[in-house]
């Protein structure tokens, strides 16, 4: 082999390991700064997740324009907005993270399915109930195709649909898919787990208003239990659970019960 033919082999042997390298650092770099969001944006405090993810949102637009890490930070990014009740930053974050995850292959669609779920949410909250119920089914359709993969995020899904039924007043629909929810839940989630006890309130707070009152407080019993475990007996929630067992023919906190925070929002995977 001419030895100009065989320099040009190892400049470019040389230029591709270097390259391989540039990328793993890249990648490790950001899945480090994202984890360290994530378990801040888990434990609520939500003020040191939007400076980390702040801090390497600009390097991942860079480095990844098109790519699963940059909707994926901007996908906590706007978890980080919703859960601080700031709506409108959350969802073009979220429309811009869903348009990056709809190009990319299958591998991705949880990640996607997630994010449908979690502007969904924040529709829902806003009482936008046609933009929720779009994204709502949108995520959905993606979790009923591998069901066991999806796991506790199709009874998150299931669970917001059936609140969603609730507030349009078609309570014949929303029971089955509270219902359904609550069981994967059941399957899924520790047994003190917050997003189970909000269940047990929500398919509770909907027998209330169908006047099946027994059957309704049994469920707020479920709910009063794990928030005994998770807030101790003289807190607020308690007390406001007890008051409406107590009450047993007072619809009154039924839709207070429902306004609460829906099921968890998803981080998208790492």
């Amino acid at each position: 082999m001419r030895p100009w033919i065989l320099g040009a082999l190892l400049v470019l042997a040389l230029g591709g390991a270097s390259w391989a390298t540039i990328k793993s650092h890249r990648q490790t770099k950001w899945l480090v700064a994202y984890r360290e969001a994530s378990d801040s944006y888990e434990r609520s405090h939500y003020a040191d997740a939007e400076v980390q993810l702040r801090a390497i949102l600009p390097n991942a637009a860079k480095w990844w324009p098109n790519g699963r890490q940059f909707a994926n930070t901007l996908n906590l990014l706007a978890l980080v907005y919703a859960s601080e009740n700031r709506a409108g930053q959350a969802e073009p974050l979220y429309d811009q993270a869903i348009a990056i995850l709809e190009r990319q292959p299958a591998g991705s669609s949880l990640d996607l399915g997630k994010t449908y779920a979690n502007e969904g949410n924040v529709f829902l909250k806003e009482g936008k109930l046609d933009d929720a119920q779009r994204r709502f089914n949108q995520a959905l359709v993606i979790y009923q195709q591998n069901p066991e993969t999806a796991g506790v995020e199709r009874g998150s899904v299931l669970h917001s649909l059936g609140v969603l039924r609730t507030m349009q007043r078609r309570y014949s629909e929303a029971q089955p898919l509270l219902q359904e929810g609550l069981k994967i839940y059941e399957r899924y989630l520790p047994p003190t787990h917050p997003d189970l006890a909000q269940a047990y309130l929500d398919l509770a707070a909907l027998l209330r208003l169908q006047n099946e009152m027994t059957e309704a407080n049994d469920y707020d019993r479920k709910a009063l239990a794990i928030q005994q475990k998770l807030f101790g007996k003289d807190s607020a929630v308690v007390q406001e659970t007890e008051s409406r067992i107590s009450s047993a023919s007072d619809k009154s906190s039924t839709v207070k019960s429902m306004s609460r925070e829906r099921p968890s929002a998803r981080a998208a995977s790492k």
